[in-house]
């Protein structure tokens, strides 16, 4: 069945694409036969609609609310976030240990960003090009 998703995926946008896994699975079927009939009969709309779907691209697959996972509040991260204001200040009475650790608070908190940016990469695609489809449809 891969393979001949493979073979026959000629689509234009990550919801073509998942359309079509999900018919050749048999997960879901249209019952909106008029809808059906339109795309059918009426070339311009058919094209219209390909064209829309088409400015959306393909690079994203989106994740859907079910796909989400929560995550809950970290008052380590929060606390990271004023090391370097708190330190700066220390500088001020001790200016060679508050201006290490400064910098110290300042290079773990870009690792800490970089790290956590990646966890979250997925979650932000995946929302600006569901942003992007309701978009295209109003």
């Amino acid at each position: 069945m891969d393979q001949l998703f493979q073979n026959i995926n000629f689509n234009f946008t990550s919801i073509g694409e998942m359309r079509l896994y999900a018919t050749l699975r048999q997960m879901y079927q249209v019952k909106n036969e008029s809808l059906i009939k339109r795309f059918k009969s009426n070339v311009s709309f058919r094209e219209n609609v390909s064209i829309h779907l088409a400015k959306l691209g393909k690079s994203i697959y989106p994740l859907f609310p079910n796909q989400l996972a929560y995550i809950q509040r970290n008052n380590f991260y929060m606390a990271c976030t004023y090391l370097p204001f708190i330190f700066l200040i220390l500088s001020i009475f001790n200016a060679k240990y508050g201006l290490l650790l400064t910098i110290a608070s300042l290079l773990f908190n870009m690792v800490l960003s970089g790290t956590i940016r990646k966890t979250f990469d997925q979650d932000l695609n995946s929302i600006f090009y569901t942003s992007n489809v309701i978009k295209t449809c109003l």
